[in-house]
């Protein structure tokens, strides 16, 4: 379950949008994102954090004043996360 954005607070306490926020069927967001992802998808959740990032780090600057470190998932990250389907050799 690749976390597309964490962030850790200086009591090394972990909060990240992953799966459960990008995937989720339910209404109700409690995620980093502020809701940004909430049940849109893994493609759409990568493509609204490049879109919208520098909204979600002032988001999260307010919502968190103890945050350490925001890391969001990079594309190389992403590529060594993705399985792609290996091809037939003729």
């Amino acid at each position: 379950m690749p976390r597309l954005l964490t962030i850790i607070a200086f009591n090394n306490k972990i909060h990240s949008c992953d799966k459960t926020c990008y995937d989720a069927t339910d209404e109700k967001c409690s995620c980093i994102c502020s809701g940004i992802n909430h049940g849109v998808g893994e493609v759409a959740a990568r493509i609204n954090i490049y879109v919208h990032y520098p909204t979600i780090v002032m988001h999260i600057l307010r919502n968190y004043p103890d945050v350490a470190t925001i890391k969001r998932i990079q594309t190389s990250d992403a590529k060594k996360n993705s399985k792609s389907p290996k091809r037939k050799q003729e």
